[in-house]
């Protein structure tokens, strides 16, 4: 028997990329979007049978982290199993995330409740599909909490709503995109001293205070912090901002009512705004499809 339950999607909201540097991070799920197990042929299965390899493989070696049924989830596969979802694939908000937390949850012979070690066992899993992975994301679909990641520890968190007027969005570039050439890009840049000294006087301090002013009652300093977060993506993660979407960012950029930053990875799928004005913002945008996060 397999679990019920649906595994959300998930939105960083603050620290994508930084997470992998052991920054911080706070990441919700969002539930509007989500899979659950079901038994039908579709494309998707090829997905979970070349994890189901790469999981084998490294149990055989001793290398996996956990312990998994291989042979009842090959059974499974056999029997159609895949994962319904309308967690759209290369968009940022988790796709593959969910897919590791349905397979640990409904294959793991023993599951540890230790979020620190359930963090690198998703990180081993989810690497499979990015080249390199934190591990938040299958984490958030597993736990279905919002949490905050800081100074290698990882907790359950609450986020007091924003004001009436203002809101976190999805914007839809239209186009999706594969995680893992962006997160190696990051990764190689990380290595040159400039770059690196850049993401530790500018990014991660602008992240830190966002981080406190969104977990806090007080908001004045939220929207300033997300400016320069904006603000130094646009500069220093050139890839991650579609050529579609750069004269907006700069408008956002330029204006006093939204700001845009990636969402995951960026290069395309879904990217992240915050608004105090969700009307005027919803009627200044035709060319991209806009939703309401709800936090």
């Amino acid at each position: 028997m397999l679990p019920s339950r649906v595994y959300p999607s998930k939105v960083i909201l603050l620290g994508e990329y930084s997470v992998i540097q052991a920054a911080q991070a706070v990441a919700i799920p969002a539930r509007q979007f989500s899979g659950r197990w079901q038994w039908a042929a579709s494309d998707s299965q090829q997905y979970i049978r070349n994890l189901w390899s790469y999981m084998h493989e490294l149990q055989i070696a001793g290398k996996l982290l956990f312990s998994f049924d291989a042979a009842r989830m090959k059974a499974a596969l056999a029997e159609d199993l895949f994962l319904e979802s309308n967690i759209p694939i290369g968009y940022g908000l988790g796709s593959s995330g969910a897919l590791c937390a349905a397979v640990y949850d409904s294959f793991a012979l023993e599951k540890t409740t230790d979020w620190k070690q359930l963090k690198a066992i998703f990180a081993q899993l989810e690497s499979h599909f990015h080249g390199a992975s934190s591990g938040t994301d299958p984490l958030i679909s597993y736990v279905n909490e919002a949490v905050h990641i800081a100074d290698a520890s990882i907790q359950a968190c609450t986020i007091p709503k924003l004001e009436e007027e203002r809101c976190f969005f999805l914007l839809n570039s239209g186009k999706a995109r594969k995680s893992e050439p962006f997160i190696q890009w990051f990764v190689a840049q990380s290595k040159k001293v400039t770059y690196q000294t850049a993401l530790k006087k500018v990014l991660v301090p602008a992240v830190d205070a966002a981080i406190a002013s969104l977990l806090s009652e007080e908001r004045s300093h939220l929207f300033q912090q997300f400016h320069t977060i904006s603000e130094f993506q646009y500069q220093y993660f050139q890839p991650m901002v579609t050529d579609a979407l750069r004269p907006l960012w700069k408008v956002g950029l330029e204006s006093s009512y939204f700001k845009l930053k990636l969402c995951g990875a960026g290069g395309g799928g879904f990217f992240l705004g915050i608004t105090n004005d969700w009307e005027r913002l919803q009627a200044s945008i035709s060319d991209f499809d806009l939703e309401k996060l709800m936090v």
